[in-house]
């Protein structure tokens, strides 16, 4: 279980970097820095800061039904919400593109929720199936 923090973490780190590369391409720094521009920033990277949090807390004292479903949704909302950025601002460009960074993180917050307690749910019907079913102990 192990891995699926490191490997759950660097995920999140991947979609921050990327994330942040597509932000600091959309930015335009010719007025330099803002105040409002660094709470943008910030309201972006609350979903992986969430993710990121919650993965650590729950690799520590959690059980393991817990761990892959926080795995579950680290996937599911960072490569979503790095799709949805790219295709927004790279592929299918319109004049109200940028309200993307204020209306995804919202979304994002929401899914992580979601998916983890549907994923956890999922996993601790399919334990309790397997140990409910009867073995199999041949003739």
């Amino acid at each position: 279980m192990k891995h699926l923090k490191n490997i759950g973490v660097v995920l999140v780190a991947l979609g921050v970097v990327c994330t942040l590369s597509i932000m600091a391409y959309t930015t335009p720094w010719e007025e330099g820095v803002d105040f409002i521009i660094l709470l943008l920033y910030l309201w972006v990277l609350l979903p992986y800061i969430v993710l990121l949090v919650s993965t650590v807390k729950i690799h520590q004292r959690g059980a393991d039904a817990s761990r892959i479903a926080i795995f579950i949704a680290s996937v599911a909302v960072v490569i979503l919400s790095v799709l949805i950025y790219y295709e927004t601002i790279f592929v299918s460009v319109t004049s109200t593109s940028g309200l993307i960074f204020l209306a995804l993180p919202f979304y994002a917050l929401a899914a992580i929720a979601i998916v983890y307690l549907v994923s956890w749910l999922l996993i601790g019907f399919l334990v309790r199936q397997r140990e409910s079913s009867p073995k199999d102990t041949g003739p």
